[in-house]
């Protein structure tokens, strides 16, 4: 249902998201059984809006979310899309629908798709059964809660914190250097000690790399009388 029905002008047959059995169909309406055992007749125009279509579903099934407030003897959760469709925080609203029992139906083709999207290309592995229900406990173990003003203000303070932290950490060495009178060691000082090091090094192999291009280009120029020619 979708809409809250009366059977009487103060009694109430069914709600919105309440489910009910259809026990005789008439072309002005059909008579419904409620959870409770109630029954009573519905005309259509009760069940529309407006004059549109009748707002009615099937009711052999309903959502984690519709279904939240209902308790059942018996409860079938059903993932028919697997287990990555679902989370913690959904999966525990579903799992304690019962009084009794509590079925998991899962779809496994969708389960070991999940776990062959993990496994490295080239490798050739078995998925077992065990590494199904391990995919469908690591899923429902999924806890995803959205950040509050209260989380953002808290990350903000500890990275405020962390990079004090790690400013009094870096001017540490110089601080200790300057005490020692020494002079405090900066990152483009070491930068440019290192070009210039480097610098003689990097000159030579530039001379060598313009020698062999000459002895190269020297040994294969095209004769006199010669159509052959061979570009570097």
């Amino acid at each position: 249902m979708f809409d809250r029905v009366h059977a009487a002008p103060r009694e109430v047959l069914a709600s919105n998201g309440d489910v009910v059995e259809v026990r005789e169909l008439s072309e002005k309406g059909m008579r419904l059984r409620n959870a409770a055992g109630h029954e009573a007749f519905v005309a259509w125009d009760k069940l529309r809006d407006r004059g549109g279509p009748v707002r009615l579903s099937y009711g052999y099934a309903t959502t984690i979310d519709t279904a939240q407030g209902i308790t059942s003897d018996e409860h079938i959760d059903a993932l028919p899309s697997g287990s990555l469709a679902s989370e913690g925080l959904k999966g525990y609203v579903a799992e304690s629908r019962q009084r009794d029992t509590t079925w998991l139906v899962v779809n496994e083709a969708a389960e070991r798709r999940q776990v062959s999207s993990h496994i490295p290309l080239g490798e050739r592995r078995e998925i077992r059964e065990a590494d199904v229900w391990q995919n469908i406990v690591a899923n429902l173990s999924r806890q995803p809660i959205k950040a509050s003003a209260i989380d953002f203000i808290k990350h903000a303070s500890g990275l405020r914190r962390g990079t004090v932290s790690a400013v009094q950490g870096g001017n540490e060495p110089g601080d200790r250097r300057e005490r020692a009178g020494q002079g405090r060691a900066a990152v483009h000082r070491h930068r440019d000690r290192l070009g210039l090091e480097r610098a003689p090094i990097v000159h030579r192999m530039l001379d060598y790399a313009r020698e062999v291009q000459g002895r190269v280009t020297e040994r294969f120029a095209p004769r006199q009388g010669e159509g052959r020619s061979l570009s570097i």
